[in-house]
C-alpha cells in the first residue's frame, strides 16, 4: 500500500501468500474484487519453494499431483485461475522412486495395478 491508500481501497485483504492465499486472491480478483495480498516473508509463496540448511537443500513445495487434466474439475479450476497458462505433463507410469540405504529401490507407479506388481 502506498501512504495514500487505505484498507477502504480494497474489497478484500488476504493475509499470507501460500498456495491457499494466492489461490483465494486470484479467484477474487478474477471476479472483479479489488484484492490486497499481504506476505510477511521476503518472498511470496509460503512453503512452495526450497530452503537450504547444513549443506542440504529441501524442496518443501508441491511435487506432483494427480487428476489435473483439463477434463477434470480441478484442472478446469486451474485453467480458469491462470487463463490457461498452466501446462501439466504426465510423469508416465512410474512417477517416483524410493531409494533405501541397503540399495533397494521401490518404484511408485500408477495405475494402482502397476504399483501392486512392483510390490510383489
Amino acid at each position: 500500500m502506498t501512504s495514500t491508500q487505505t484498507e477502504n481501497d480494497f474489497d478484500v485483504i488476504v493475509i499470507g501468500s501460500g498456495m491457499g492465499g494466492m489461490t483465494t486472491a486470484t479467484a477474487l480478483s478474477r471476479m472483479n474484487h479489488k484484492v490486497l495480498l499481504l506476505e510477511q516473508a521476503s518472498s511470496i509463496g509460503g512453503l512452495t519453494h526450497a530452503f537450504s540448511r547444513d549443506g542440504f537443500t529441501w524442496d518443501v513445495g508441491l511435487h506432483y499431483c494427480g487428476d489435473f487434466g483439463r477434463e477434470q474439475h480441478s484442472g478446469r479450476i486451474l485453467d480458469w485461475l491462470s487463463d490457461g497458462a498452466i501446462e501439466f505433463r504426465s510423469f508416465g507410469t512410474v512417477y517416483d522412486t524410493l531409494h533405501f540405504p541397503d540399495g533397494f529401490d521401490l518404484q511408485v507407479a500408477r495405475p494402482v495395478d502397476a504399483f501392486r506388481m512392483e510390490l510383489e
